[in-house]
């Protein structure tokens, strides 16, 4: 891929009208137009070896050689239904019998990496570029694998990474994930989920490797598997970064295994209750553990755990995920740690409260003198502003109620 970074911005419906004109601008359809022409070339009533993704579409199973086109798509008859369900969106190679230039029929179907060479691009690059201009507490690298992502292990459920995001101008790294991570129909959908039901502190992201499924009770789940706190993002919009969009499809088609899911699930279990344990030892306030940011009921989950092992082993291009479940696990605790920083110190840093709730917040620290800030002193202080006092005890209640203040005291308030 070319790496001139003052080349014109391209655009999503740039990328979507080469690919309807049947230009392949992408690595990874490169790699399956060798596919597709062999598979041509040979002789109907032939043996023949495909590598593609399994798409699941109308109770039939399909091939897809090419990511980007679905006019690659070759039907596999002979494939049972419960295996194709699980398999959907999984690269895959199947050995069968050519029927005709459209129709194959299947005698075996295993798991294959689609690709077989590294992504013409590092990991580290990608999340240079991919966050340039975006500043975030936690590792760099944590934000980028959300969309170097690897499907759940279970067919009933969207693939990917869950992640909230908390801080200043969050909605760029929103921006750059999705740019950077072009849909393409019936394989790869970018999702976004703006509104969970504590919008004033979360938004969460799920980009995920999924074939024709339009799960929106999946999207809509509250649980996530870390958080990414961003301090600051600049005002600067980019187009999209073609080689960026390259590299995330490219890595789709790696697929890393589990060499000993035996010894795997005994290893996450502990990682689990390590954090967990953590978790419980960390002295979090009751209030946060109640939430679902900070809740050690679903933080460190096996699964959660194994999706972040093995989006590394994606980036790393690391075939077995168990290598890098300590590291993975080391990854989610960094990114407690610092939402716990962060919201210890300043509350208002990572929440996007009306500019009234702001002034009660600064109101408030500023008449702390240790014991805590008196009601009566809080409403002489904002009441310069215009603001009455039944309007201030209101507010305070409601940032008691989300968690930014508690009462010591009665009539006393102090910032969490």
């Amino acid at each position: 891929m070319a790496k001139d970074r003052d080349r014109p911005p391209l655009t999503k419906r740039s990328i979507r009208v080469a690919m309807r004109f049947g230009i392949l601008p992408f690595s990874i359809d490169r790699v399956g137009l060798d596919v597709l022409r062999e598979f041509r070339g040979s002789a109907l009533g032939s043996v023949v070896e495909l590598r593609g993704f399994l798409v699941v579409r109308d109770g039939s199973a399909f091939l897809r050689v090419i990511p980007s086109s679905r006019e690659s798509e070759i039907l596999l008859r002979g494939v049972d239904q419960r295996l194709a369900a699980m398999l959907r969106g999984e690269p895959v190679e199947v050995v069968g019998v050519r029927e005709s230039s459209r129709i194959v029929r299947v005698r075996s179907l295993r798991l294959r990496s689609f690709v077989e060479d590294p992504p013409p691009m590092r990991f580290s690059e990608f999340v240079e570029r991919l966050l340039d201009g975006i500043e975030t507490s936690t590792p760099r690298e944590l934000a980028a694998l959300t969309i170097v992502s690897s499907p759940r292990p279970s067919s009933r459920t969207c693939g990917g990474l869950w992640q909230v995001a908390l801080g200043r101008d969050r909605s760029k790294l929103f921006k750059a994930l999705s740019s950077a991570s072009t849909p393409i129909p019936g394989i790869w959908r970018f999702s976004r989920r703006s509104e969970p039901p504590s919008r004033e502190r979360v938004r969460y992201v799920e980009v995920s490797l999924d074939i024709e499924a339009e799960r929106d009770d999946a999207v809509a789940r509250l649980d996530h598997d870390y958080p990414v706190i961003v301090a600051e993002a600049s005002r600067s919009d980019r187009g999209v970064d073609l080689d960026l969009v390259d590299y995330t499809l490219y890595t789709k088609g790696f697929r890393p295994r589990v060499s000993d899911p035996t010894k795997t699930m005994r290893i996450l279990v502990e990682c689990s209750e390590w954090i967990r344990t953590w978790v419980e030892r960390a002295g979090i306030p009751q209030h946060l553990l109640a939430t679902t940011l900070l809740n050690p009921d679903y933080l460190g989950k096996p699964m959660s755990i194994l999706r972040l092992a093995q989006a590394l082993a994606r980036a790393k291009w690391v075939s077995d995920p168990l290598q890098l479940i300590d590291e993975a696990r080391n990854l989610i605790r960094r990114a407690i740690e610092e939402a716990l920083t962060v919201l210890g110190e300043k509350p208002h840093r990572v929440a996007r409260l009306r500019d009234l709730e702001i002034a009660v917040l600064r109101a408030v620290e500023r008449l702390d003198r240790g014991e805590g800030a008196r009601l009566e002193d809080i409403i002489e202080e904002l009441r310069v502003r215009g603001i009455g006092a039944r309007v201030v005890e209101q507010v305070l209640e409601a940032l008691r109620r989300k968690g930014f203040v508690y009462c010591p005291k009665p009539g006393v308030y102090r910032v969490v």
